[in-house]
């Protein structure tokens, strides 16, 4: 069950190539359409967690919580896209290994970020997504060295 995990997390939109996550969270309909086509793969408790970012956390509850999580991550990006690495299978957990492609508000010019993040599945469903503020900070939350 472990494999497909990593398959259900990996399926996820915001890990296709090219797709810009701030598109894809902003425009409502774009949004809604995600929604629709994403909602069954996580648990009704889903619940995203940021541990430590910026000195504190924040925990954001359901399915449309997730696109809240967004919305604020989003907030100083005017584009923002993943370039998976990997996804590694940690059982019940699956650690994401990435590059983001960013640019701030009121640049042209983008910059590059890596970022890796634990999601928990239970009963082949996504119930939370921790994202962290390093690659760093997610490898010792799994307990893996770097």
């Amino acid at each position: 069950m472990s494999q497909q995990n990593v398959e259900i997390v990996l399926g996820l939109p915001l890990f296709r190539p090219g797709v810009d996550i701030v598109e894809l969270t902003r425009n409502d309909a774009v949004s809604a359409r995600m929604a629709s086509e994403i909602s069954s793969l996580f648990h009704e408790d889903f619940e995203c967690v940021f541990p430590d970012l910026l000195g504190h956390s924040k925990t954001y509850r359901g399915f449309s919580g997730l696109r809240t999580a967004w919305l604020d991550w989003l907030a100083p990006w005017t584009s923002y896209r993943i370039e998976m690495e990997r996804g590694v299978d940690c059982g019940d957990r699956v650690l994401t290994v990435y590059d983001v492609f960013a640019t701030p508000a009121g640049t042209a010019r983008e910059v590059k970020l890596s970022g890796a993040d634990v999601w928990t599945l239970c009963d082949g469903k996504i119930a939370r997504w921790e994202g962290y503020p390093s690659r760093r900070a997610a490898l010792e939350a799994m307990g893996l060295p770097e």
